[in-house]
């Protein structure tokens, strides 16, 4: 798993939308606006991705299996009644080994 960190208006959702078009992987968004944020500013870019989508969308098809990008993964988690204090993240490197120390931002 990768992970795209960065304060506000750092450019994430822009990194997360190159790396849609690079795999072929949709990505998901906390809401159906937000959604089409992110299919504007692909376009916008010049950029060919799978459809986005919400993350209640995806919950109430049933949490359709497959691979997913996930943007505003907090605000996601909010979606679902999640008022995640803390997220803890196994971040692989290509190799599939995990390198560093643990992280804690706030």
């Amino acid at each position: 798993m990768q992970l795209i960190i960065g304060p506000r208006c750092s450019g994430k959702t822009t990194s997360l939308i190159q790396v849609s078009a690079d795999t072929g992987v949709p990505i998901i968004a906390p809401t159906m606006a937000m959604a089409g944020y992110i299919k504007q500013r692909a376009k916008e870019y010049g950029l060919d991705i799978p459809e986005p989508t919400s993350i209640n969308k995806i919950v109430n098809q049933g949490g359709k299996p497959g691979k997913y990008l996930i943007d505003e993964l907090e605000m996601c988690l909010r979606q679902l009644g999640i008022d995640a204090k803390c997220v803890v993240v196994c971040a692989k490197d290509e190799e599939g080994g995990v390198d560093g120390e643990p992280v804690l931002s706030r």
